[in-house]
């Protein structure tokens, strides 16, 4: 089983290394199908549109499950 900070492939050590911690969670979270559990999207007014989870019960789980493991890629990732 592959280690989840390998997959990020770096650890946010204070804001030294931001950037390329930012860069590289990013990626992982992108090549994972994780992104969208991330990235706040915007209206026409400018406001924050929450993702909508899907209606039935199968796809829920699914997205359940991506959630989780998004979080905890992010969670690994820092000290």
């Amino acid at each position: 089983m592959t280690s989840i900070v390998y997959i990020a492939g770096v650890l946010l050590n204070r804001k030294e290394n931001y950037q390329e911690w930012s860069r590289k969670l990013k990626s992982a979270l992108v090549f994972n199908d994780f992104w969208e559990f991330c990235e706040g999207r915007k209206d026409s007014d400018g406001n924050e549109i929450a993702p909508k989870p899907p209606d039935n019960e199968k796809q829920c789980a699914i997205w359940d499950k991506k959630d989780n493991k998004s979080y905890a890629l992010k969670i690994a990732s820092v000290t």
